[in-house]
Order: structure tokens, then C-alpha cells, then sequence
């Protein structure tokens, strides 16, 4: 949330205040906000209390800004089948290379003995 300086943004958020009739309650639907509100811009600490109260008055509700969680402790990764097919499909372009270095290496052996 920062001051709209550009002529171009400032008409952009008023159509988007126009939008949404200039509810609080929905602008604060649509901000992901998920941060620390100290380190907040001037105009944001200004705009959010604004904004809140008008929720407050319209809907009877204001929206509470969690931090994102880290979920990823929860959910344990499980392969699929084209985990399983990737790794045995390198696992046998290397023996297949190997295999053909090996044999290369005895045909030259061969070849000059």
C-alpha cells in the first residue's frame, strides 16, 4: 500500500474504489497482506485504520491479517510414478553410456592389438 503518485495510478485506484463502491470491507478482502503493520508506509498506517473502521461500520466485521504459515511441516512429499520413471530413466542412460564407453574402450584395445 503506498501513495499514489502517478496520474495514471491514482485513476486506476479510483476505478477500482468505483468498483467495489468504495467498500472497506472488500478492499480489505482483496489485500494479501501478511506482514508486519509497524513497517507499513505513512499513507498505508493512515489508509488501513480507515479502511477497518468503515468495515466495522458496514459489515460489522473487520478482516485480521495473519502471518502466511509454513505449512510445508505438515505435508510429507510423496513420489509419483514419474518421480520413480525420471530416476530409473537417468539410472539407464548411465549404464547404457557406460556400457558403451566400456565397449568402445575394448574395440580400440582390438582394433590396435
Amino acid at each position: 500500500m503506498f501513495q499514489p503518485t502517478n496520474d495514471g495510478i491514482k485513476k486506476w485506484v479510483e476505478i477500482y474504489d468505483k468498483s467495489v463502491n468504495y467498500s472497506g470491507h472488500q478492499i480489505l478482502k482483496d489485500i494479501t497482506f501478511r506482514g508486519d503493520e509497524s513497517k507499513l508506509s505513512e499513507f498505508a498506517k493512515k489508509k488501513l485504520p480507515e479502511l477497518e473502521s468503515h468495515s466495522k461500520i458496514t459489515t460489522h466485521h473487520i478482516r485480521k491479517f495473519r502471518p502466511k504459515g509454513n505449512n510445508s511441516k505438515n505435508q510429507k512429499h510423496r513420489q509419483t510414478i514419474n518421480d520413480k520413471l525420471i530416476g530409473y530413466g537417468i539410472f539407464g542412460m548411465l549404464v547404457i553410456v557406460l556400457i558403451l564407453i566400456l565397449v568402445g574402450f575394448i574395440t580400440v584395445i582390438d582394433w590396435v592389438f
